[in-house]
């Protein structure tokens, strides 16, 4: 009788971490996206109902669910109220993403505890196999068309007016850059800190830096080589915090002196594409004349205002979701849209990414507090919602770094 109820717990189990990577291959538009076309909503909404059911039949995990995300579903609830008034695309994104958000925190919640290591191990395994993948496929196709990753980042409109009704699968896209800038700086710790594998770590690391470079995302780029320094010199430089902060604030003071030098030898180099180097000279104009009105530079500052005199024309809660925002960066829409309501997202941010660096000790917890700190500057100056952003956030940076701890300690995963 008690064989019986195991092979049916196991079963149980078996299917519901099914569920769950085919839910978060779903969300990270990978390979899912060659049967996407091909699958209804209303079957994509029985998957994720079932892994829910099987995941609240585990008890208390529904009263821990209810307690941690309760910020991010009344924003939820605030966005559903506002479509109610007004019908528009912008409130459709958010409320898209916010519930990819809740569905992907609501997995990371699940097996984020120590017993569902072996789990962890697997959607790792699984989601890297699908990571790669597109990075193949992205980096093939880069190739053949430079330009593509910015194109599919366009709006939906432009897309048709470029690509006419081609069709590209598994192609990394916006989201997939900036996500495997979390990618590539997870690797960058592992080759700096782990005993094993520190060749494949290494090459699929030179990978992730192709990529991003190829993909001519000019913010992209500069983040990857400011986040990479930032998590070198905070591993490397035993110091506590407060002196840290002081070596970086004159690190800072000092590449700002000499940053434009700096920044127009690498422009010039013949790795920088010209789409991007075009880009970097906007803003080594804006820093040398202290003026940013021309070019791409001086429309993003332009988007930033019309957010932020949507929020400053109504502090506590915007424009509600009608519109008037710029639509180029997370935090600035945010204000806009909800006003200081939209402080429930940020708190949401911060409060899970805390609670997963307080699990992890040592340089693992320093990578985490890096990420978040990444996470929020990206959001600033970009969006920063999409489903493969928040599933290298809340999945491959949590399950990774919880590995890593258990085994710096030394114990085998179960």
């Amino acid at each position: 009788m008690d064989n019986q109820i195991n092979s049916k717990t196991h079963l149980l189990n078996i299917s519901q971490l099914v569920l769950a990577i085919i839910i978060l291959f779903w969300l990270n538009s990978g390979i899912f996206s060659y049967v996407l076309p091909f699958v209804p909503n209303f079957l994509k909404a029985i998957i994720v109902l079932l892994w829910f059911l099987l995941a609240l039949s585990v008890k208390g995990f529904l009263q821990k669910f209810v307690l941690k995300s309760r910020m991010l579903v009344l924003f939820i609830a605030i966005c559903l109220i506002a479509t109610t008034i007004y019908s528009n695309e912008i409130l459709q994104m958010w409320l898209q993403n916010l519930l990819y958000l809740l569905i992907i925190y609501a997995i990371w919640l699940f097996y984020s505890k120590d017993d569902q290591n072996k789990r962890k191990r697997i959607i790792l395994v699984a989601l890297s196999i699908d990571m790669v993948w597109v990075g193949i496929n992205t980096a093939i196709q880069l190739q053949l068309n430079p330009l593509l990753a910015r194109h599919l980042s366009t709006s939906l409109t432009t897309k048709q007016q470029i690509f006419g009704n081609i069709e590209y699968y598994a192609v990394g896209g916006y989201g997939f850059v900036y996500g495997l800038i979390i990618l590539m700086l997870l690797l960058l710790f592992r080759v700096i800190s782990s005993k094993k594998r520190k060749v494949l770590d290494l090459v699929m690391f030179f990978a992730a830096v192709g990529i991003i470079l190829e993909s001519q995302f000019t913010i992209a780029i500069l983040f990857a080589g400011a986040f990479a320094a930032i998590l070198l010199s905070r591993v490397f430089i035993k110091t506590r915090n407060y002196l840290f902060f002081v070596v970086t604030l004159v690190c800072l003071i000092a590449l700002w002196l000499f940053s434009q030098n700096i920044i127009k030898i690498v422009s010039e180099s013949s790795f920088i594409h010209q789409e991007v180097s075009i880009r970097i000279n906007e803003m080594l104009n804006a820093m040398a004349y202290n003026s940013a009105d021309e070019g791409d530079l001086g429309s993003r500052l332009g988007f930033y205002a019309i957010s932020m005199n949507s929020f400053f024309s109504n502090v506590l809660y915007g424009t509600f979701g009608s519109g008037g925002i710029g639509g180029h960066s997370t935090m600035f829409d945010l204000l806009g849209l909800f006003g200081l309501l939209s402080l429930l997202f940020i708190s949401f941010i911060y409060a899970t990414t805390k609670e997963m660096w307080l699990s992890l000790s040592g340089n693992r917890r320093v990578v985490m507090k890096v990420l978040l700190v990444y996470y929020f500057c990206f959001a600033i100056l970009n969006n920063a919602i999409f489903g493969t952003i928040f599933i290298c956030l809340f999945i491959f940076a949590p399950f990774t770094l919880s590995l890593m701890e258990q085994v710096a300690k030394g114990e085998k995963i179960q």
